[in-house]
């Protein structure tokens, strides 16, 4: 089995490739300015059977997905995701992969989220991150990275919206105080510091530092404080700290609990006094120290290497490489309860009265009492895509997100209406089927409003058009009689200076329906569905 990895960071390519090369299994990496052209030719020329992706780099954009699935469908092979993103973002990241790039099995470094795939069809597994003993291995100290203390970790926007805020809060922050050489390494904190519900010394900043250079930190500081950015998810950095036989202060959650031992493979703290309290006496107690050092260095190594990854990858991939080329067609996950998105056929808005289409490029409803007229905008959604046999509609939903905030606190309201036809153009027997009563709509996320969307239920309402064989569910959007205000969503079309403009998961915060789907009791029907459908 040959696989190639359409990878070009440096902290994967360094470090993933070593398993493969453990377990002598071929591998192609390609040249990290690999252009779109380039990869068909090397395809057809390699000739793999398996792509294996993750990340979030530049080839994991468009151009580069549609040369995977045009090989992959050619040649009946795999495209295998490792997810390493979940579940901070899943939601943005990881389902626009798996909607362009259309993987055949997703693995993930966060165990509580192989059912979200899972829901949409997709095999996943659990595979957290492992260590390369060849980078991560016992080196001698560095003595411009010696330290009482150090943190090696880069300061994004991330942090504030994150458990990494709670995680500095307990390990970092009270160290601040105390009487011991401290440094922070990595990019971004010079300026990041600024947001901080805490302050930041400049003298412990150490500044950026090179991916090959960062075990030499783990080998010179007495002790390494182990930042985790979610209690469900082991940071890579926590393998490499401890396969370098650094000694790691970590936080006290289940991801970490899940596979290491407190106080013999590494030390956990839940609170700012607790950190303290560990720090004081490992200064002070050399040959503990040591001791869990050792004894986490020896467990990563024996159990948690990369070879070790690459092994259980194989072995979970081969029955669906034998199937999909027996099959001629990919292994679909019998999920009990499917989850599907649906994307807008066509959304506008409109004046009323009138009802003239305008060319925006967000969806705007306004209401305002000196304007003559109101904007409104409509959504037509095909429900052709929809699960009818053996399935119940469980929960039915439209997520809209903001473009920018409201103008002010106000409401929406919708006007449902179906229609047989399918909605390739505004349907003609369109059928009024209600309408809703007032959703509020508010500034949430001041920086970031399209990161908190608006949410309509409408399960029964869907629930019985999916049963009634209805092809199209139109919703028209406008402000309540009794409400002020302007309301701006994203829509299909990109808006040119929107700060979402220049992303190319931009789909995933465009209008969609959002179904999911129960197993009726004593069926075992499998159709096959689409799990994004427009």
């Amino acid at each position: 089995m040959k696989w190639y990895y359409l990878e070009n960071y440096v902290n994967y390519v360094e470090t993933v490739p070593s398993g493969f090369k453990e377990n002598n299994i071929p591998l192609f990496v390609p040249k990290p300015d690999l252009t779109p052209q380039e990869l068909v030719h090397q395809l057809n020329r390699y000739r793999p059977d398996v792509i294996l992706t993750n990340g979030w780099t530049p080839f994991h954009r468009e151009p580069y997905f549609q040369v995977v699935r045009r090989y992959c469908e050619e040649t009946d092979s795999l495209h295998v995701f490792w997810s390493t993103e979940d579940p901070l973002h899943t939601d943005y990241w990881s389902l626009y992969v798996l909607e362009t790039g259309r993987p055949d099995v997703v693995f993930t470094h966060s165990y509580d989220c192989t059912k979200i795939y899972e829901e949409r069809g997709i095999p996943a597994y659990y595979l957290p991150f492992a260590c390369n003993p060849q980078i991560h291995r016992p080196l001698p100290p560095a003595p411009e990275y010696q330290s009482d203390v150090a943190l090696v970790a880069n300061f994004s926007n991330a942090t504030m919206e994150s458990w990494r805020l709670q995680s500095l809060r307990i390990l970092l922050e009270p160290l601040l105080r105390e009487n011991i050489s401290l440094k922070i390494w990595g990019k971004g904190w010079e300026q990041g510091k600024n947001l901080l519900p805490f302050s930041v010394p400049n003298h412990v900043i150490g500044g950026p530092i090179p991916y090959h250079r960062v075990p030499y930190v783990y080998a010179s500081a007495k002790i390494i404080l182990g930042i985790q950015n979610h209690q469900e998810v082991l940071t890579r950095r926590t393998w490499e700290c401890i396969g370098t036989g650094g000694l790691l202060i970590t936080n006290h959650i289940p991801a970490v609990l899940h596979h290491f031992k407190p106080h013999h493979h590494l030390l956990t703290s839940r609170r700012p006094e607790e950190t303290r309290a560990l720090v004081r006496n490992l200064l002070k107690n050399r040959s503990l120290r040591d001791r869990i050092a050792a004894n986490g260095q020896k467990y990563v190594h024996q159990h948690h290497r990369y070879g070790h990854r690459v092994r259980e990858m194989v072995e979970k991939v081969s029955e669906f490489l034998q199937f999909k080329r027996e099959k001629r067609r990919s292994y679909r996950f019998p999920s009990p309860s499917p989850v599907q998105e649906i994307r807008s056929r066509q959304a506008f808005t409109c004046t009323s009265p009138g009802g003239q289409p305008m060319d925006r490029s967000t969806l705007v409803i306004k209401r305002n009492k000196g304007l003559l007229r109101d904007y409104r905008s409509c959504l037509l959604f095909s429900l052709e895509s929809c699960l009818n046999e053996g399935f119940d509609v469980q929960l039915a939903r439209v997520k809209l997100f903001l473009a920018v905030n409201p103008d002010r606190n106000t409401a929406i309201k919708c006007q449902y209406f179906s229609s047989k036809e399918q909605p390739t153009s505004l349907p003609r027997d369109l059928v009024l089927e209600g309408e809703s009563g007032a959703i509020p709509v508010t500034a949430i996320n001041k920086e970031k409003p399209y990161q908190a969307p608006v949410t309509i239920p409408v399960t029964p309402l869907v629930r019985r058009l999916i049963r009634e064989g209805k092809k199209t569910l139109m919703i028209y959007l406008s402000i309540p009689p009794e409400k002020e205000g302007t309301v701006q969503f994203l829509g299909p079309q990109i808006p040119r200076t929107h700060p979402l403009a220049k992303l190319v998961y931009y789909e995933r915060f465009t209008p969609r329906l959002e179904i999911r789907y129960r197993r009726r009791p004593g069926t075992d029907v499998n159709p096959p569905w689409e799990p994004f459908a427009r």
